[in-house]
């Protein structure tokens, strides 16, 4: 039964990072573009999915990877905006991960990074940002 549970919970988390990672970006603009504020060294970045997939510019694009381990997992948050610049910030904390994994297709993300580790991330899910 125990191993059974652990299949279960990581076929979900590769299905959650499925639907996360398939998410780019194609052509035409509907809500906020990817945008930044604050340095690389600290700030935010945030944008809608569906604006990143659809932005005529082909460079933007804003995801959340989560990697599950044996020894733990993690989250990897990216963007890049349509000036090409790019943002990265990874934590292990768990509430983090479960946050990352609650990102579907059609949502909003937001993170927050510090020296390169994420301190926040937001994700926003709702009709207003379907394709």
């Amino acid at each position: 039964m125990k191993s059974m549970n652990r299949f279960m919970a990581a076929g979900a988390l590769v299905g959650a990072l499925v639907l996360v990672a398939g998410v780019v970006k194609a052509g035409g603009t509907y809500y906020a573009p990817v945008s930044y504020s604050g340095t690389a060294t600290a700030g935010t970045a945030s944008g809608t999915l569906t604006t990143a997939r659809n932005s005529s510019d082909s460079n933007q694009w804003i995801l959340c990877s989560v990697t599950g381990s044996t020894t733990g997992n993690s989250v990897q948050c990216t963007a890049q905006d349509a000036a090409g610049t790019f943002r990265s910030c990874v934590s292990s904390a768990a509430s983090l991960v479960q946050t990352a994994l609650g990102m579907t297709s059609y949502g909003h993300l937001s993170f927050t990074w510090s020296s390169g580790a994420c301190t926040q991330i937001k994700v926003t899910n709702g009709s207003r940002f379907l394709p």
